[in-house]
């Protein structure tokens, strides 16, 4: 585990600084976005002790359709 980690670390680091030119913030604003489905999912383990599955599964498909019907809106491809 701690040599994948390692490994991971290095080349991403490489590859921002060196080929994306990356500085702190943005790699630090790139961590944060991949942090999101984790805490999602820690999320939705509390909403399943209430709500039962179907029902979040329900409420999951009906957002992620509504979110791809809005793409089709955007102006512009910068949108995305």
């Amino acid at each position: 585990m701690t040599m994948t980690f390692s490994a991971w670390n290095a080349l991403l680091n490489n590859f921002a600084i060196e080929n994306a030119a990356f500085t702190g913030a943005e790699i630090g604003t790139l961590q944060s976005i991949r942090e999101i489905p984790g805490l999602l999912a820690f999320t939705a383990a509390f909403v399943l002790l209430v709500l039962t599955e179907q029902v979040l599964a329900i409420i999951a498909l009906s957002l992620l359709c509504i979110g791809v019907a809005i793409t089709g809106f955007f102006p512009s491809v910068y949108g995305l």
